[in-house]
């Protein structure tokens, strides 16, 4: 199964650092580019946590724009974690997700 993992905040830092120590392997991290991550509050390291485990990380500025969209179909993924991220996953991205996105966010969508 092809897993990877989209986010930005630092509440995803923790779960994606257990599953990688246990072995998981995780084909790639979808993360905010730096410059846009730098005007959000609570944002994690995904860089020295991707390199420390060889994990592809991916910077992107909308998870809904064609960019993106082209590297969702690229990285074939099954099954997609969004823990702590800033942006609301549209139709078209949701669906390159063979099995799914499994999502979580520390506040009531979508309000917050």
């Amino acid at each position: 199964m092809r897993i990877g993992w989209i986010g930005f905040h630092m509440e995803g830092l923790l779960s994606l650092q257990g599953l990688l120590e246990q072995g998981t392997r995780i084909e790639a991290v979808i993360t905010l580019k730096p410059s846009l991550a730098a005007k959000k509050s609570g944002g994690g390291d995904y860089l020295s946590l991707c390199k420390n485990f060889h994990v592809p990380l991916f910077e992107v500025e909308n998870i809904n724009d064609q960019q993106s969209i082209k590297l969702l179909k690229e990285l074939s993924l099954d099954l997609a974690f969004v823990i702590g991220w800033t942006q609301i996953i549209r139709e078209e991205a949701l669906k390159l997700v063979n099995v799914g996105m499994i999502g979580a966010h520390a506040s009531l969508l979508p309000h917050n």
